[in-house]
């Protein structure tokens, strides 16, 4: 999921179109604000304001959250949370988070199962300036990177799946929060969030350096430099049709023979939804048109893919 704050019904928009959009609570359309071309959410410090992160995000051992923001307060503010269940100390168990900016201006990162909190505290953020906190999952380890440089590892034994398992109400329709703790007596997040991602994968370093130094244009142009449709003149069955790119661009579809090459998934009563991509060949080679938009931030560009389907057999 990827969520660059763009709003739509009362949720973030997860703009690689997977279906997490985010429900938001307590803001409106005046916390959303333009800032140096990036769009932002505004956390004030209030409890009523914050975002919950929908079930399923995450459902494997190995998965990157990669987060940028900015804030000058410290305070006992988480920005983000996985597992939603509140209280006070020491009820409260069974949990993920991220607090950007503590009491002594550290960050403080924790990993909390039925038992015992595991915690890293070593680093240190551009206070009131943007930054990017990534955290990589998989099975014994966490490794933590700000601004693309690895600043430490948390190895455990833990199970994230059992952690979501104990610390999610299901009943809530989400697996945690970004801008609320999990502990009562907190105070709600403040600082600005320009970019929420969760990553269905564990990341590379390399893979995080290079995230944390290209902007948005380098970003779209990557990710049209490197969109293609394998066979394009020679397509005789169904395609793939991208969604996102491997550095977090969005991606949708047109085309100008829906009667030929579909772009959109359509509901199917009483079966399976019929996914995009899905060719119909017909009597003679067709050309086709299809007009892909990628989208990273504030930066859109567009790419033309001609195919030739060709006629179905007889």
């Amino acid at each position: 999921a990827h969520y660059d704050m763009s709003i739509a019904n009362g949720k973030l928009t997860d703009v690689t179109n997977s279906g997490f959009d985010a429900e938001y609570v307590g803001f409106t359309e005046g916390d959303f604000l333009e800032e140096e071309n990036d769009k932002i959410l505004n956390f004030t410090g209030d409890k009523s304001k914050y975002v919950k992160l929908p079930l399923g995000l995450i459902d494997d051992e190995t998965f990157t959250i990669e987060t940028t923001f900015s804030t000058s307060t410290s305070a006992a503010h988480w920005l983000y949370s996985i597992g939603n269940k509140t209280g006070v100390w020491p009820n409260v168990k069974n949990y993920i988070f991220l607090n950007p900016k503590q009491g002594n201006g550290n960050v403080r990162f924790g990993i909390k199962d039925s038992d015992k909190e595991l915690l890293f505290q070593n680093a240190t953020i551009h206070s009131g300036e943007k930054n990017t906190f990534t955290t990589t999952f998989k099975e014994g380890e966490i490794s933590l990177y700000l601004n693309g440089e690895l600043v430490g590892t948390l190895p455990h034994t833990y199970s994230v799946m059992d952690i979501l398992k104990e610390g999610v109400d299901p009943t809530t329709n989400s697996i945690g929060f970004i801008g609320k703790s999990l502990f009562e007596p907190d105070a709600a997040f403040t600082g600005k969030l320009a970019d929420f991602k969760v990553y269905n994968y564990t990341l590379s370093a390399e893979e995080i350096k290079e995230n944390a130094t290209l902007t948005d244009k380098e970003i779209v142009d990557l990710a049209k430099a490197n969109l293609a449709i394998p066979n394009a003149d020679d397509i005789r069955g169904n395609l793939t049709l991208p969604t996102s790119s491997d550095k977090g661009a969005s991606i949708t579809w047109e085309t100008d023979r829906p009667d030929v090459v579909s772009v959109n998934k359509e509901e199917n009563e009483n079966y399976d939804d019929i996914p995009a991509g899905v060719v119909t060949r017909q009597n003679s080679d067709t050309q086709v048109k299809l007009t892909a938009t990628i989208h990273s931030g504030q930066v859109s560009d567009t790419k033309q893919i001609i195919l030739t389907v060709k006629a179905k057999t007889e």
